[in-house]
């Protein structure tokens, strides 16, 4: 599969599920907060800075950055998939923000004024992108002297059963190719070096990358967990989509055993994560 074929394939993925992003945004945001605040933390994100989002999807980090930021500062955010940027300006509608706006763009080769911006962010969007390379050169290119860039990829399976819990069912009842060396995917970057080694060939400076752990899935039963996991990962609804309604139903019954499980608090389905947290210097 060619860069361009892939990316029709992407937005398919994730066109599927878009509507799974605006049904539990507000679980989402209680997960993955924790995270988008570590990465603020890192960056220093403060009132009137400008920061250009990097494959936004519904609205996130660019939403909560646009509240840190402020009505004097500025936020641009871009995503490939139409549906993704209708729900996050909706969003900012709703929450009658005047100082963010979402574009619909492709991460890898997107128009943006140079030397503007104080800070980049990229949430788990740089693992997706078939040339990573040319995103961090663009998101480089768009920063000021000096700007700083934040970005997060998942480490691996080993360490993110909430992601691999359902990948080793699913392998049961769909033919699913091992990946080459480099190719994208959920883990493309779990290898923290290939992230180091990336950043700096993009030219950025002091580049750093650090663990940070949080809870990736909370949820009441196992059959909760996997219906919003199905819901919101484009990879997991592409690869069961063409099984049959009987299929699908055993495999969701036995990934929401597996979690259940797996879950490390009696009485509910939590399943711990691990994400790369990489920032640099322009």
């Amino acid at each position: 599969m060619d860069s361009s074929q892939y990316k029709q394939h992407e937005l398919a993925s994730w066109t599927r599920v878009a509507g799974g992003w605006a049904k539990h945004t507000p679980a989402i945001g209680k997960l993955f907060g924790p995270v988008t605040e570590r990465m603020f933390e890192l960056v220093g994100l403060r009132e009137r800075q400008r920061v250009l989002d990097i494959a936004s999807g519904a609205g996130d980090p660019g939403i909560p950055a646009a509240q840190r930021v402020g009505r004097f500062g500025r936020v641009w955010g871009i995503d490939f998939v139409p549906a993704m940027v209708d729900f996050a300006n909706e969003r900012v509608r709703e929450l009658d923000l005047g100082n963010v706006e979402f574009q619909l763009a492709d991460g890898e080769n997107f128009q943006v004024p140079g030397n503007i911006f104080d800070v980049c962010t990229m949430r788990w969007g740089l693992m997706f992108m078939p040339n990573p390379l040319a995103a961090l050169n663009t998101a480089r290119v768009a920063l000021k002297e000096g700007g700083r860039i934040v970005l997060t990829c998942w480490a691996g399976p080993d360490r993110n059963p909430w992601a691999a819990i359902p990948m080793a069912h699913i392998k049961r009842y769909v033919d699913v190719p091992a990946p080459a060396p480099g190719a994208t995917g959920i883990f493309a970057f779990a290898d923290r070096d290939r992230i180091l080694s990336v950043m700096r060939e993009a030219g950025f400076r002091d580049v750093t990358v650090e663990a940070f752990d949080l809870t990736a899935a909370d949820a009441a039963t196992g059959q909760e967990y996997f219906t919003m996991v199905r819901e919101i990962a484009g990879p997991v609804a592409s690869l069961i989509a063409g099984l049959s309604a009987e299929t699908q139903a055993k495999l969701s019954a036995e990934i929401a055993l597996a979690a259940e499980q797996a879950s490390t608090t009696p009485g509910r389905v939590t399943l711990p994560g691990v994400t790369w947290i990489a920032t640099g210097t322009h």
